[in-house]
């Protein structure tokens, strides 16, 4: 059965992309293809997941048996890979949040790959600097590139007994995202379960 996950950023919000622009920007966000932010799915079930755990949910039931290495290098790869034939697949199915949901969201991508000025529309950029004695340290000057506030979708596919025990833990997240403890990535989550299994 399909859900839709509503993602609303109440405040600026920074998905990593582990990637810097040069000399103008030290980090920028994730984006799709045609250049809007997003969330990836595995950063959300990976959110879901600590959520679930705090609210006592059956987290292997939902999200499936989580791979922890107790080692380090070598023997830790060797760990996960005999770990991985143990594993449990979790019920629920988690999908990227985009802009819009189902033909919405292709239209969006449509939209800002023909557009360029469009998906800049969607980001800026936060300048901060380190001090020292009231005055810039040398070479501390940083610039974060960030979203502006907007409501994403994600899909969810799974059974409609794992809704119920889904929506009990969304209060628990109230951020997405790094910069957490500087305000960014404010957010609350909804769940709108789809009884037709519909992408509308």
């Amino acid at each position: 059965m399909t859900a839709w996950l509503e993602v609303v950023f109440h405040d600026y919000w920074h998905i990593g992309s582990g990637r810097g622009g040069g000399p103008g920007v030290d980090a920028r966000v994730r984006r799709t293809p045609a250049g809007l932010p997003y969330v990836p799915g595995r950063t959300l079930k990976g959110v879901l997941r600590e959520a679930a755990g705090l609210a006592n949910c059956d987290v292997v039931h939902l999200f499936g048996t989580e791979l922890v290495a107790s080692r380090d290098g070598d023997d830790a790869v060797r760990d996960l890979e005999e770990a991985r034939f143990r594993t449990q697949p979790g019920a629920i199915s988690v999908g990227s949040a985009v802009l819009g949901r189902g033909a919405e969201a292709v239209a969006w991508e449509q939209a800002a790959g023909q557009r360029n000025e469009l998906a800049g529309a969607f980001v800026e950029e936060l300048h901060r600097t380190a001090m020292e004695g009231g005055t810039a340290k040398d070479k501390s000057l940083r610039t974060l590139e960030v979203a502006v506030p907007m409501v994403l979708w994600s899909r969810l596919d799974g059974p409609p007994d794992a809704w119920p025990a889904l929506a009990s833990c969304l209060p628990l997240v109230t951020a997405i995202g790094g910069g957490k403890r500087r305000g960014l990535g404010r957010v609350e989550l909804t769940l709108h379960v789809d009884e037709n299994g519909g992408d509308a």
